[in-house]
C-alpha cells in the first residue's frame, strides 16, 4: 500500500497524469467519478473521505442538468477547472480526520497520507474559486449555503432534495465507504508522521484564514 500511495505521489506531481480520468468518463453512469472537461458547469472536489461523496450527491439531484466534474482527488482538477474556465469549489475537512480516515480505509502510511493532502488542497487551492469547510457542510443547514454558492456560479434555482433520496443513493451505490475511525493516537506517530501532520495542520489553518467565513 505504501507502494501505491508514493506511486499516487509522483503520478500527482505531473501535469496531465489525471487526465486518464477522461478515458473512464464514457464507460461510466451519472453518478460516477467525472474529470471536468470544457464545456461543463463546475467542480466539486476534495482530498478523499471529505464527504465528496454525500456533497455532490446533494448538488447533482438539486442541478440535475448540470455537469459535474467530482472525485478526482486531484489539485490537477481544479488546475484544469481553472484553465477551462470552469468554476471550482474545493472541500476542505482537518487533515488528521481525513487522512486517519483513507488510511484506515486503505492502509498505507499517516506521513503519506499528510503529503498528499498537502499536495491535494495546497497547490489546488491555488486554483479555486471556493472553499467550502467540512465541519460547516454536516451540520443541520450546512448543505444550504453550498447550494447557495452553486446557484450564485450556475445562476439556477436548486430543485428540492430529499435527504432520504440522498441516503439511499449513499446505501445502494457507496456502503462500502461507510467505515468507523479510530481515534488518531499519539503513540501510532513516529517522527516523519509528526513532521508531515504539522505541516498539514499549518496549511489548514492557513487555508482557514484565508477562507473561513
Amino acid at each position: 500500500m505504501i507502494l501505491k500511495q508514493t506511486l499516487r505521489i509522483f503520478t500527482q506531481l505531473l501535469v496531465g497524469s489525471e487526465l486518464r480520468h477522461w478515458l473512464d468518463n464514457r464507460k461510466k453512469d451519472r453518478f460516477a467519478p467525472r474529470f471536468v472537461q470544457p464545456g461543463f458547469d463546475l467542480t466539486i472536489d476534495a482530498f478523499p473521505r471529505s464527504a465528496n461523496t454525500w456533497i455532490y450527491y446533494h448538488a447533482q439531484l438539486a442541478y440535475p442538468e448540470a455537469k459535474i466534474g467530482h472525485h478526482v482527488h486531484s489539485w490537477q482538477h481544479f488546475f484544469f477547472s481553472k484553465l477551462f474556465g470552469i468554476p471550482a469549489i474545493m472541500i476542505v475537512r482537518k487533515p488528521d480526520a481525513s487522512v486517519q480516515s483513507l488510511v484506515t480505509k486503505k492502509g498505507g502510511s499517516l506521513a503519506l497520507g499528510y503529503l498528499d493532502f498537502i499536495i491535494t488542497n495546497g497547490i489546488g487551492g491555488l486554483f479555486v474559486d471556493k472553499v467550502h469547510f467540512f465541519d460547516e457542510l454536516i451540520g443541520d443547514r450546512g448543505m444550504e449555503a453550498l447550494l447557495a454558492d452553486i446557484s450564485k456560479r450556475l445562476g439556477t434555482k436548486p430543485q428540492s432534495v430529499p435527504v432520504d433520496e440522498v441516503r439511499q443513493l449513499m446505501v445502494t451505490r457507496t456502503a462500502h465507504k461507510n467505515i468507523t475511525t479510530p481515534k488518531l493516537r499519539d503513540e501510532d506517530l513516529g517522527a516523519f508522521d509528526r513532521l508531515m501532520q504539522k505541516a498539514a495542520n499549518r496549511l489548514y489553518a492557513r487555508i482557514e484564514k484565508r477562507w473561513r467565513a
